[in-house]
C-alpha cells in the first residue's frame, strides 16, 4: 500500500469515526501512532526490535500501540523512529491538519 494511499485512508477514517481512537490520543496523535505502527510493520520489525533499537522498555511499544492506554511518542521518539525505518520523520504526518469537531 502506498503511503500516500494510507496517509488519505486513515485520514478518512478518523473524520468518519472516533470509535477506535485511541483513549486519550488526538487525532493527530493517534495518525501517528498509526503511521508508525503501518510502517514498522511493512518494514518487519517487531514491537520488542524497534524497542531494542529505540532504547525503550519492550513493553512501551506495545502500550502506545494499545487503545487501552495513554503512551504516547514524542517528537524524540518519532525522530528516531524514522532513522530506523529510513524514512522522513514527515512519512507519520497527514498532508493536512484534521478539523475539529
Amino acid at each position: 500500500m502506498s503511503n500516500m494511499f494510507f496517509n488519505l485512508l486513515v485520514l478518512y477514517t478518523y473524520q468518519q469515526e472516533d470509535g477506535m481512537k485511541k483513549e486519550g490520543a488526538s487525532r493527530i496523535e493517534q495518525y501517528v501512532i498509526d503511521s508508525i505502527r503501518q510502517k514498522r510493520k511493512d518494514k518487519g520489525i517487531s514491537q520488542r526490535e524497534l524497542a531494542y533499537l529505540l532504547d525503550v522498555s519492550i513493553s512501551f511499544i506495545g502500550e502506545v500501540e494499545s487503545n487501552r492506554t495513554r503512551a504516547k511518542y514524542n517528537l524524540n521518539h518519532i525522530n528516531d523512529i524514522a532513522k530506523i525505518l529510513e524514512c522522513s520523520p514527515k512519512d507519520f504526518l497527514p498532508d493536512k491538519g484534521f478539523i475539529k469537531n
